[in-house]
């Protein structure tokens, strides 16, 4: 990087650059004590940035283009400096947020005028994002909601380099981040502005647009994952908390299989409500039928019209029940506590080679823990992970007596920190290389 110390590139851009190469140094040595997960990250960022350095000092970069450029590593350089500093429940998006600048400048040079003009006015609105997430200054209460909206850009900007999307798309979506980056940037700037509920809304209309597209489309690998209770809820229930789109869950298992494998998300977003009134079991147990009658149709359709797909259902707390019945196992009164009962309800139809199974924080783990919980053929396939202390899937524990989105959160954050890595590293090897990994180990209360 000290070879573009001396082109003419701008002084901002130069300093930027130089601020990352000596946190990169600093954070990359062999004997820097550097949380593994952030070293990962760091070390992601290094071909981007050596990549956007190149076209920076080739000639025949255009000067839009080259604007474009800058502000991509002007978000590395963020990445690079800021990174280490944030909570761990922020990582897996910045994650995200590196693989998808990643792809950004591997395909940058090969992309079409108007494309690439698209995604410079994208890199303007997610660079605000970005500093909102590592500004100091940012409430502490905003700055998960922020953090969310890096999820929602990232999609966007992943649309954006599809050249099958439609010009009406693109605008739409761009008309979206831009809205949510003005309200970030008035959160920053105003010590005293919260994110207001539309924003939460238009973060959540940005996901659920990107998963309507993600349902038509076929890829080599499709995460389909179940929220848990409230994760499909309406934001005026969840504030300050957007839709939970499974990125915790999901971020280190995308990382793992891509590259080699082309891998697509999809959430259950659609005809399942998520409730759970806590003064009414048979609320929950008619959300999970319903979710489980949602997910069954879809895979069932989704794998007749790709052929060649392999499905990875992930299903967390009240999602993990939908999954369980889903494969044809039943859960009847397992979110309340009660006892399984067997089901005749239809079910998911395809070979078991080609799906895989996450269940997490497992109510029925709790309720049936002695016997198998996921039927053959697919008990093999499946990966039951549950916390030591998680009220709704430990052996032996109460649920509290009330709950909000924010203790389902919780939960969430920390099965990512614990155990997601590991996870994606069993898939991998199942999914991609064709071995087997340790279930029993995995599947431990730990």
């Amino acid at each position: 990087m000290q070879a573009f110390a001396d082109t003419n590139a701008p002084e901002e851009v130069k300093e930027e650059v130089s601020q990352a190469s000596a946190n990169l140094k600093k954070l990359l040595a062999p004997k820097a004590e550097t949380p593994p997960d952030v070293r990962d990250t760091i070390e992601r960022t290094l071909e981007p940035l050596t990549d956007a350095l190149k076209m920076l000092q080739s000639p025949k970069t255009s000067p839009e283009d080259r604007d474009t450029i800058e502000k991509i590593v002007r978000q590395l350089k963020i990445i690079i400096v800021d990174f280490p500093k944030t909570p761990p429940k922020d990582w897996h998006e910045i994650g995200n947020c590196v693989e998808q600048l990643k792809l950004i400048v591997i395909k940058f040079p090969n992309l079409p005028p108007h494309i690439r003009h698209d995604i410079g006015k994208l890199m303007e609105d997610s660079s605000i994002i970005l500093e909102g997430v590592h500004d100091p200054k940012t409430p502490p209460k905003d700055r998960h909601t922020i953090e969310k909206t890096i999820g929602s850009v990232t999609g966007g900007l992943k649309m954006i380099l599809d050249r099958e999307t439609s010009m009406e798309d693109r605008k739409k979506i761009e008309k979206a981040v831009n809205q949510i980056a003005d309200a970030v940037a008035a959160v920053i700037r105003g010590p005293k502005v919260e994110i207001p509920l539309w924003v939460i809304n238009k973060i959540d209309q940005v996901r659920t647009y990107i998963n309507r597209k993600a349902k038509s489309k076929c890829f080599e690998v499709e995460i389909v994952y179940a929220p848990g209770t409230w994760g499909n809820e309406p934001a005026s229930r969840r504030k300050p908390l957007p839709k939970d789109d499974g990125g915790w869950a999901t971020s280190a298992i995308e990382k793992d299989l891509s590259p080699p494998k082309e891998v697509g998300k999809v959430v259950l977003d659609w005809d399942y409500p998520t409730h759970h009134d806590l003064n009414d079991p048979s609320d929950a147990q008619k959300s999970v039928a319903s979710g489980s009658k949602a997910l069954v149709d879809y895979v069932n359709k989704k794998s007749a019209q790709c052929h060649d797909a392999k499905f990875i259902l992930i299903g967390y707390s009240q999602g993990a029940n939908v999954v369980t019945d889903a494969l044809g196992g039943d859960t009847h009164n397992a979110y309340a506590g009660g006892q399984p009962k067997p089901t005749t309800a239809k079910k998911i139809d395809i070979n078991s080679d080609r799906i895989s199974v996450v269940l997490i924080g497992n109510p029925n783990r709790k309720a049936n823990p002695e016997k198998m919980r996921v039927p053959d053929p697919y008990n093999e396939k499946t990966l039951d992970i549950c916390i030591d202390g998680d009220l709704y899937c430990t052996p032996g524990s109460n649920p509290p007596p009330s709950g909000t989105a924010t203790v389902v959160q919780h939960w969430g954050e920390l099965y990512r920190n614990a155990r997601m890595s590991d996870v994606g590293k069993c898939l991998r090897k199942e999914v991609v290389d064709g071995d087997e990994c340790d279930h029993d180990e995995l599947n431990k209360i730990d």
